[in-house]
C-alpha cells in the first residue's frame, strides 16, 4: 500500500519532535510480541465442492492443513471502538480507512500487497440472528461469484449452480471476550488466470453486533497469508466498547480545548531560528560503556522553527490569503541502512522537508524530498533514487501528491476532522506546545505532580496517506527536576514513544518503543562520532 511513500515516509516521521520515527519496510524494528498459534483443527476427508450450503457439515475442516509457522506482528494494534475489539498487525501491514453504508471498514494490506484483511462492524435488525445464519448469508453471495449453468433435458430444468470450492468451514470457533462462538470459513474463486483465496470469521461480541474478518488473496500467496492472516485474528481481543469510546472521547475533547486555545502568540514564540541537532542511536548494552560516542548509530536530524510565508517553501503563493504568514520548520534527516546483522552501512536515505502552517491554523504545506544513495554499488551505477511529496490544504480539504521513480503521480485526498486536527509542522513540536501550554500543564502538575493527562488528536501519517490518532499522555516528571514527560502513541500502538522535556519546551531525549533514543547534540560533537566511525557524512 502506497509503496512509492516507502522512503520519503522517514522524513515525515523523523522529524517529529516526540521521536516517533516510522522507517521503510525494510528496516522498521519494533519488537514483535512473541507469535500466538491459531488452534489446529482436526482434519478429516474432504467434501468435494459445496453445493447447497443447507447440506454443509456444520463443522467441515476440508483440505486444509493447520498452519505451519508463525508471522511476526508488530507493536502497533487496530481497534474498533464501536465493537470493543482491539487486535495486533503482522509487521509491515498497514491500515486504510474507509465508509460503506455498514460504517468505517478497516482494511489491513501487506507489506508488498500480497493479501488484504477487511474488518466490519454490522448489525442485524434482528435481536436473534445468529453467526450461522450471517455465514449461511456469506456462503450464498459467494456462490454467486463463479455462476455455472447445467443444462436441462427434456422435462428437467436448466440449473444454475456454483464453480466456488468450499475449503474449510469451522464451528465453535472462540475469541477471547467474545461471548458466543464464531466460524470461519474459506472458499476458492475461479478466475481467469490463478483462484482466488476468500476467508471469512465471523464473530459476535454483543447482541445484535458482528465482527467480520474478510481475507482476500490469490491462490499462489494463500499459505503465507493464511498465517499472517490466522495469526493476526487470533490475537482479537473483546471489551467493553463503552469504557473504549469514553476514553477516546475524553481524549479528544482535552485535544479539542488544546487546539482552541493555540494562538499565534503561542505558536510565533517557536520560531527562534535556532539549528538544533538531533542524533538518532541504538545505545550500547555492554556493562561500562563509554558516554558520547557508545552505541549503534541509526541517523541523525537537523531541525529549524522560524516566522515566514507559506511561499517560503516553494508551494505556490500569491499576497494576501494565498500566501499567508505562519511558521516554516525545515528538516534535514539522514537515515543509515545496514545490511543483514546489522553489519556495514548498505543504504543512505536523506530527506529534506520544509513544512509551513499559519498562524491561525487554516492553511498549510509541505514539500518532501527523499533521496536513497546504494552505497553497494560503486561509480557511476550507483544511481541514486528521488521519491516526493507535496501536500496542501486549506480549510477542510486536503491534498497530496506522491512521486516515485518509475511510477505515476500517486493522489490521496485524506478525510480530516477540523477540531482536533494538528497540521504537518505542528506535529513536529507537538510535545514542546504541550509542556509550555499553561492549561495542560497546571492540569497535569494539579493532578499529584505526576499523574498524566491525555490528549487525543488526528494527524496525517504520510506511510498510510491517511490522518489517524495520536494521544499524547502529559504528566510532570517526578524522578527528574525541571522535567516534562510526553508518551505519545501513533494510531492505537500499545507501546508509547518517551519524550523528556525541560519546562521551557526543550527535548532531552526521546526513547523508541524499539529501544533506540533521540537525544540533542551539539554539530561537531555528532561529526566526531561518525568519523571516528568512518559512517558516510556526506
Amino acid at each position: 500500500m502506497r509503496a512509492q511513500s516507502a522512503f520519503f515516509v522517514v522524513a515525515l516521521s523523523a522529524t517529529v519532535a516526540l521521536g516517533q520515527v516510522t522507517l521503510p519496510p525494510s528496516t522498521r524494528r519494533p519488537e514483535a510480541p512473541k507469535p500466538v498459534e491459531p488452534p489446529a483443527p482436526q482434519v478429516v476427508p474432504p467434501t468435494p465442492k459445496s453445493g447447497d450450503p443447507s447440506q454443509v457439515p456444520a463443522n467441515f475442516p476440508g483440505s486444509l492443513q493447520p498452519v505451519v509457522g508463525a508471522t511476526p506482528l508488530s507493536d502497533e494494534a487496530l481497534t474498533v471502538e464501536t465493537a470493543g475489539l482491539s487486535m495486533n498487525l503482522p509487521l509491515g501491514s498497514v491500515v486504510v480507512q474507509s465508509s460503506n453504508t455498514e460504517g468505517t471498514v478497516h482494511r489491513i494490506v501487506a507489506e508488498d500487497q500480497s493479501w488484504s484483511i477487511e474488518v466490519q462492524v454490522r448489525r442485524s435488525a434482528r435481536a436473534d440472528a445468529t453467526v450461522h445464519d450471517t455465514a449461511e448469508l456469506i456462503s450464498r453471495n459467494i456462490e454467486q461469484l463463479a455462476p455455472v449453468v447445467t443444462p436441462g433435458r427434456g422435462d428437467i430444468k436448466a440449473r444454475l449452480e456454483s464453480n466456488v470450492e468450499l475449503l474449510q468451514r469451522l464451528t465453535q470457533f472462540t475469541i477471547a471476550g467474545c461471548p458466543e462462538p464464531g466460524e470461519r470459513l474459506y472458499f476458492a474463486v475461479p478466475g481467469s488466470g490463478s483462484r482466488r483465496i476468500m476467508g471469512y470469521t465471523i464473530l459476535k461480541p454483543m447482541p445484535a453486533t458482528f465482527v467480520i474478518f474478510e481475507f482476500a488473496c490469490d491462490d499462489s500467496k494463500f499459505e503465507k497469508a493464511r498465517a499472517a492472516y490466522e495469526l493476526c485474528v487470533a490475537t482479537a481481543r473483546f471489551e467493553d466498547p463503552t469504557r473504549l469510546i469514553e476514553a477516546r472521547a475524553a481524549a479528544l475533547t482535552a485535544g479539542t480545548e488544546f487546539l482552541a486555545q493555540l494562538s499565534e502568540e503561542k505558536l510565533a514564540r517557536l520560531g527562534d531560528d535556532t539549528e538544533r541537532w538531533y542524533r538518532w542511536s541504538r545505545p550500547s548494552l555492554a556493562a561500562g560503556a563509554a558516554a558520547g560516542g557508545d552505541g549503534t548509530e541509526i541517523g541523525y536530524r537537523i531541525q529549524k522553527v522560524s516566522k515566514g510565508r507559506r511561499s517560503d517553501i516553494g508551494a505556490e503563493g500569491g499576497s494576501g490569503r494565498d500566501n499567508p504568514s505562519g511558521l516554516v520548520v525545515t528538516t534535514q534527516v539522514r537515515v543509515l541502512q545496514r545490511g543483514a546483522g546489522g553489519g556495514k552501512v548498505s543504504s543512505v536515505i536523506d530527506s529534506d522537508t520544509k513544512a509551513f502552517t499559519s498562524f491561525d491554523r487554516k492553511d498549510e504545506a509541505w514539500v518532501t524530498t527523499t533521496i536513497l544513495r546504494d552505497l553497494k554499488t560503486p561509480g557511476a551505477a550507483a544511481k541514486p533514487s528521488v521519491y516526493s511529496e507535496t501536500g496542501v490544504r486549506s480549510g477542510n480539504s486536503m491534498s497530496i501528491v506522491s512521486r516515485a521513480p518509475g511510477k505515476g503521480d500517486s493522489v490521496v485526498s485524506p478525510v480530516l476532522r477540523s477540531t482536533q486536527y494538528v497540521t504537518v509542522g505542528e506535529s513536529q513540536f507537538l510535545g514542546s506546545l504541550l509542556v509550555l501550554d499553561n492549561s495542560a500543564a497546571g492540569a497535569a502538575a494539579g493532578n499529584g505532580g505526576g499523574a498524566p493527562i491525555e490528549l487525543g488528536f488526528y494527524a496525517y501519517r504520510a506511510d498510510t496517506g491517511t490522518v489517524s490518532l495520536r494521544r499524547e499522555a502529559v504528566g510532570r516528571d517526578p524522578s527528574r527536576a525541571n522535567a516534562w514527560t510526553v508518551r505519545s502513541r501513533q494510531r492505537d500502538e500499545k507501546a508509547a514513544t518517551v519524550n523528556v522535556y525541560r519546562d521551557d519546551g526543550t527535548l532531552v531525549r526521546s526513547e523508541l518503543v524499539d529501544g533506540s533514543t533521540w537525544e540533542p547534540i551539539e554539530p561537531e560533537a555528532l561529526l566526531k562520532i561518525w568519523k571516528s566511525k568512518n559512517l558516510p557524512v556526506k
